[in-house]
């Protein structure tokens, strides 16, 4: 992964409600300050709430970085994380105008709902540019 820290523009989404999910597009590090994380998501930081955060806000500081996070209330279960590919990347080594990799995706191990948040994530992603 090579985030650069440099302002991402704004990544919109409409919120999305089901079963008390939340759907919610972030657009910079600042958002997550006043997130938790659900205890069953980390796998990509073992499962260390504060590294999962710091893993976050360094996509968001990233060039086209993105955050699409599944939120039940002010706690986070679930999110996707994509970023524009960095020149160490064989993708990346071409400009390629739109073109993400997708950094991360989880969902908190304790929703019971992980098909409904999964689905939306699909509903969102089929309406991004």
């Amino acid at each position: 992964m090579s985030p650069v820290s440099e302002p991402t523009g704004s990544f919109i989404a409409p919120e999305t409600s089901g079963t008390g999910i939340i759907l919610r597009a972030l657009s910079g590090p600042d958002h997550l300050d006043r997130l938790t994380v659900g205890e069953g998501l980390g796998a990509y930081c073992r499962y260390r709430a504060v590294e999962t955060l710091a893993m976050l806000r360094r996509v968001l500081r990233a060039p086209q970085g993105r955050v699409l996070a599944g939120l039940e209330e002010d706690r986070l279960v679930g999110y996707l994380a994509v970023f524009q590919p960095g020149p160490e990347e064989r993708w990346g080594q071409r400009s390629v105008p739109g073109l993400l990799e997708l950094g991360a995706l989880e969902v908190d191990r304790a929703v019971i709902a992980v098909k409904d948040l999964l689905e939306k994530i699909r509903e969102q992603l089929r309406n991004v540019e």
